[in-house]
């Protein structure tokens, strides 16, 4: 619940580009992972 909630407030404050950005490096990181 509190990383959901950090997870809006970063989002108000990045443009869209960035947090498509961030869930791509994201996500890359989690399929190296696995």
């Amino acid at each position: 619940m509190a990383l959901r909630g950090h997870c809006f407030s970063v989002e108000e404050s990045m443009t869209k580009d960035e947090l498509i950005a961030r869930l791509r490096s994201l996500g890359e990181q989690l399929n190296r992972d696995v």
